[in-house]
């Protein structure tokens, strides 16, 4: 059965299929904006000049939520989310230790649990991809996926105190 990537470059009706709720979650390996190899084919596009990693990094993703109609995060040592109406946020605090099987999962649940409790997936994604790396830069070396639960009430609590 094709993946996600796949599906969504592939059908013609694809918005019809989304919605403004979701949030879809990428992981991009090291240096694969450069190249482009790694990257779904919706992310893959000649006109976007390599200028700097984060220019690149940004308008891929803002096209990716264009194009797919709906708020796309894709996870990497900066990562970046992006709405379809072109809103776009770079989150820098994500320490290598993320780059640990089942992160992106653990990521996932929760921006769609900030969803859950009323956020709009952009919001809720930014806020995740914070939460995310806060949590894991506080537990430090060693993180495994099921670590970062357990790290979410101190990383909300950090988060009350800067706000």
């Amino acid at each position: 059965m094709p993946d996600f990537n796949y599906q969504i470059t592939q059908s013609p009706d694809y918005q019809i299929l989304m919605s403004d709720r979701v949030v879809r979650v990428g992981v991009l390996g090291a240096g694969a904006w450069a190249r482009g190899a790694h990257l779904p084919g919706y992310l893959r596009d000649p006109r976007c000049q390599v200028v700097g990693i984060a220019d690149t990094e940004i308008d891929r993703a803002r096209q990716a939520a264009l194009r797919a109609n709906m708020t796309v995060l894709l996870k990497g040592a900066d990562t970046v989310v992006a709405a379809p109406d072109g809103r776009a946020a770079i989150n820098n605090n994500a320490p290598p230790t993320l780059a640990t099987g089942g992160s992106g999962d653990v990521l996932a649940g929760m921006a769609v649990g900030l969803m859950a409790l009323g956020l709009q997936p952009f919001e809720a994604a930014s806020a995740a991809a914070w939460l995310h790396g806060d949590a894991a830069a506080a537990f430090g070396p060693g993180l495994i996926a099921d670590d970062l639960p357990d790290q979410l009430p101190a990383a909300l609590a950090r988060l009350r105190e800067t706000i």
